[in-house]
Parts: structure tokens; C-alpha cells; sequence
């Protein structure tokens, strides 16, 4: 039963994800988009532990790194493109969550047994 849930959200997520994503593109609402795509990523990554083709252990690293990547370049992008003009100090804010999701992805952890 496990593995039948795995590949209902392995083929969930990218439909979903796709789904948003289009929606957030017509719509023009970037933030729909990134939520579409990290609904996907989530889906496919926990339906990859489900049919036990990774482990927790390297779903959690991988899904903190990618999250953590994501947010300091998103972060970047809108400090250049000048979305923060009156007050950039609060791109601290998302450099700092980045900075610390990629820390846990990235970090040594005692594997579970």
C-alpha cells in the first residue's frame, strides 16, 4: 500500500505543480509559481521515500538544500532587480532562512537506524 501511495504522489506533484505554475504565469503571480514548483518537489521526493528509493535521511538534505538555494537566489534576484529600493536591509531576512536551511541540509547528522 505504501508503494501504491509513493507513485500517486510521484505523479501528483508534477501535475499539481504544473498546475500552479500555469495558473501563477497567467495570472502573472511569481509567488504561485514557486509554490507550485515546491508542492512538486515535496510530492516526488516523499513518494521517492514511500517506494523506498531513498531514504528520510537524504529526503530531508536534499529538500532543506534545495529550499535553502532557492531562497538566497530568489533573494538575490530581487535585492538586483531593486524589488527592496527603500529598505534592502530586509533582504537580510531571506538570506538569512537560506543560509540556515542549507546549513541543516548540509550539516552532519546521526543517521537513523
Amino acid at each position: 500500500m505504501k508503494k501504491i501511495m509513493g507513485i500517486l504522489l510521484m505523479l501528483a506533484g508534477p501535475i499539481l505543480g504544473a498546475g500552479l505554475f500555469a495558473i501563477g504565469a497567467s495570472q502573472d503571480a511569481p509567488g504561485m509559481c514557486v509554490i507550485g514548483l515546491g508542492l512538486a518537489l515535496i510530492f516526488v521526493v516523499k513518494g521517492l521515500v514511500l517506494v523506498d528509493r531513498i531514504s528520510a535521511y537524504w529526503s530531508n538534505r536534499l529538500l532543506f538544500t534545495t529550499f535553502g538555494a532557492g531562497g538566497v537566489l530568489l533573494t538575490t534576484v530581487l535585492l538586483a532587480d531593486g524589488e527592496f529600493e527603500s529598505r534592502p536591509e530586509l533582504s537580510l531576512i531571506g538570506f538569512v532562512i537560506g543560509i540556515g536551511l542549507l546549513y541543516l541540509g548540509n550539516r552532519r547528522q546521526v543517521r537513523e537506524k
